[in-house]
């Protein structure tokens, strides 16, 4: 009897497919969660972070002087030291240049400082809606400046029996 000989090459060509398929699928998924971790596992992004909160825990405060002005200001604070917004304050940390008040921050990121109500929307008191750099808003921030890393702060103030929210924005 004549025997038909068996394929085993075509069983081996297809283990190598099936095998450089999984390779393949594993090596794609490997750097796709390789960069994503790149992104979040930035040291900037804490050190602006930290920077944010350090701004903020100052800007809650009474400042230094208590009663300060803008002409003997030595550590700037919005409130009374008791969560509520003193307008005078507000009104003062405004009136100071740009570059000086990065100064008294003691930051070397770009700011920007607003309040908002309830509502998310933004307070204009006394005439001052933004504190920063000239022309930008929450809105249009993103689009203008175009921060690869935007850290936004939160922090709850009183101001005429209501409780808004003091927003600080930080980036490089």
């Amino acid at each position: 009897m004549f025997k038909i000989p068996k394929k085993k090459s075509q069983t081996w060509f297809f283990d190598i497919i099936g095998g450089v398929t999984i390779f393949s699928i594993v090596m794609i998924i490997y750097f796709i969660f390789t960069s994503n971790i790149s992104i979040y596992n930035n040291s900037n992004f804490d050190d602006i972070y930290n920077e944010a909160n350090i701004i903020s825990n100052t800007l809650i405060s009474a400042g230094s002087p208590i009663n300060w002005s803008s002409d003997s200001i030595k550590e700037a604070g919005i409130t009374n030291g008791n969560y509520r917004l003193n307008a005078s304050k507000l009104k003062n940390l405004s009136s100071l240049d740009y570059s000086g008040l990065k100064l008294l921050l003691k930051t070397r990121y770009e700011y920007l400082i607003f309040l908002e109500d309830r509502n998310s929307k933004v307070l204009d008191i006394n005439g001052i809606e933004y504190i920063g750099k000239a022309g930008l808003t929450r809105d249009n921030i993103k689009s203008i400046e175009a921060p690869d890393t935007l850290i936004s702060t939160r922090r709850f103030l009183i101001y005429n029996s209501d409780i808004i929210c003091m927003v600080i924005y930080l980036w490089e």
